[in-house]
């Protein structure tokens, strides 16, 4: 992503989405988050310590948000969304051939917030080999992420390929499914600048938040424009 900011910035501003997820960032600490996004987001990141990796979360300035510390040495990143119904954020990188004690601690650490109805899991998990539909699966790690979405009575959301290959890696974890709209896996890239072997998403959430900086009383309606970007880049 890091080398591809004049089109990504263009297209976002152009589209201005109030979410923004990116998976496999490839940032460091010398770029600066105002390099990513110069304004109008709230950017949270973060980076891995050696090349590769990385998540990002931007936020509209529209909307109230604060960062939830994470896990040490794990690729996640966890934002609480100040809305009419607090909304906790967690997107999440996996590297390929996920160590299963890896996987296992951060999925013990989002256990925490488990709880929270208004809770979106979403990242690249790189667990190719999950059957979505009968939520089984041949390795260890995708088997403890089938047990995490057990346990907690989650609905895994995307239905068509992420990548390249032909694989589901791309997730949206939730509780209540008819809390997104729209969600939808684009394979045209024509119509979107960045080159990547995963294949964008974009959804709808439906609710209000507040607006910073605004009377309390004023809302902002985020079924009324593009709400949520999801990239792995």
């Amino acid at each position: 992503m890091v080398n591809q900011l004049g089109p990504f910035q263009s297209y976002i501003y152009s589209k201005q989405f109030n979410i923004i997820t990116l998976t496999e960032t490839l940032c460091d600490p010398d770029i600066s988050d105002r390099e990513i996004l110069p304004e109008n987001y709230t950017v949270y990141r973060n980076d891995r310590d050696s090349w590769g990796g990385g998540v990002l979360l931007a936020i509209s300035d529209t909307i109230c948000s604060e960062q939830i510390e994470s896990p040490t040495h794990s690729e996640c990143l966890l934002v609480k969304l100040h809305t009419h119904k607090p909304i906790i954020l967690c997107v999440v990188y996996v590297p390929p051939s996920p160590d299963p004690a890896y996987l296992l601690i951060l999925l013990d650490y989002i256990r925490q917030f488990a709880s929270w109805s208004e809770n979106f899991v979403l990242g690249d998990f790189n667990c190719p080999d999950v059957n979505w539909a009968f939520l089984t699966a041949a390795s260890s790690p995708s088997r403890l992420l089938c047990d995490f979405v057990l346990d907690y009575d989650m609905c895994q959301l995307v239905e068509s390929p992420t990548h390249e290959k032909g694989n589901i890696l791309y997730l949206l974890l939730v509780y209540y499914p008819d809390c997104v709209s729209n969600l939808t896996v684009h394979t045209d890239w024509s119509v979107f600048p960045i080159s990547s072997r995963h294949c964008p998403l974009t959804s709808t959430l439906p609710s209000k938040a507040n607006l910073t900086n605004y009377s309390s009383s004023m809302n902002f309606q985020f079924h009324k424009g593009n709400y949520v970007l999801f990239i792995g880049c």
